[in-house]
């Protein structure tokens, strides 16, 4: 086979992937042609043109007739619409105007898609199975308010490094109060990595599928824990044993001569920094505080 180079918007793809590309490229331009809509570098649009990436997406999130969907930055409805065929119900966001015209004239005569016009970050919406392509700039936000829900499942594209950061080991320089929250909420599976070519236009980056399934039990108060993660990893390269006893006193209300302050402390290794803290460790400090 002979091998070509495709130019298309600044962005030169190969023959094999431009082929794969093509069908929902076009679908895409088209919108965007049609309705005057240039993609917003300041909201991080980059559309999802790979069939394989939404394929998979439905496969995980595997929607039936009796859920909710809540699509998260729903865009120009390419994944909205093949959740409706799967799906008793989608909630389509999106908190670009232009693009909830195109998401509003493309489901009017569907009768399971709800549009609404908002920030994720700003609204109280319900769903047993949640699907995003969540932008870089503000995924940390959008993850701690989706562990925050009750859901079943999340199938979630973000960025290659912030999946990395959910899966990230104590000790390294991706791990941080985002690591800890999420697996102590949830179950995590990396599916799949995708190029910048599955997305239009295409970012400067990799992407990585994620599932999360919330685990059935979570042996810690999570305000608690928040509050902890929070002060400690604002100081994450710092001797544990320092930022802990200023927090304790500070920010938990013990004080030194306190056997559950004696109990905390001594229960760190001396040369340890917050971010070398296990999980496990950062748990049975939460319970100590509870008690």
């Amino acid at each position: 086979m002979e091998k070509y180079m495709y130019l298309i918007h600044g962005k030169i793809f190969k023959n094999s992937v431009f082929h794969i590309l093509m069908e929902l490229l076009k679908e895409t331009l088209r919108i965007l042609r049609s309705y005057g809509v240039k993609p917003s570098r300041r909201l991080s649009q980059n559309f999802v043109v790979d069939k394989h990436l939404l394929e998979t997406i439905i496969s995980y999130a595997s929607p039936s007739i009796s859920d909710d969907v809540l699509d998260v930055g729903a865009g120009l409805g390419t994944l909205t619409a093949r959740l409706a065929e799967k799906a008793g119900k989608v909630i389509a966001v999106e908190i670009d105007k232009r693009l909830v015209k195109v998401l509003r004239d493309r489901f009017k005569h569907y009768g399971n898609v709800e549009v609404i016009h908002g920030d994720f970050l700003n609204l109280d919406v319900k769903a047993s199975i949640i699907v995003g392509n969540i932008p870089y700039h503000i995924s940390t936000p959008i993850l701690f308010k989706i562990l925050n829900m009750r859901f079943k499942r999340a199938v979630l594209t973000l960025q290659k490094e912030v999946a990395e950061r959910l899966i990230a080991k104590p000790g390294s320089k991706d791990y941080g109060r985002l690591t800890v929250s999420t697996n102590i909420r949830a179950n995590i599976e990396i599916i799949d990595t995708y190029p910048p070519e599955s997305f239009y236009p295409p970012p400067e980056v990799f992407h990585s599928l994620v599932l999360l399934t919330p685990k059935d039990k979570i042996e810690v108060n999570l305000e608690l824990l928040d509050n902890l993660l929070i002060k400690l990893f604002s100081q994450r390269n710092r001797i544990a044993k320092t930022v802990l006893r200023k927090t304790l006193i500070n920010d938990f209300g013990l004080d030194k001569g306190m056997e559950s302050f004696k109990a905390i402390v001594e229960s760190i290794p001396e040369n340890k920094r917050v971010y070398q803290l296990t999980i496990d460790e950062i748990i049975s400090i939460c319970n100590r505080l509870k008690q």
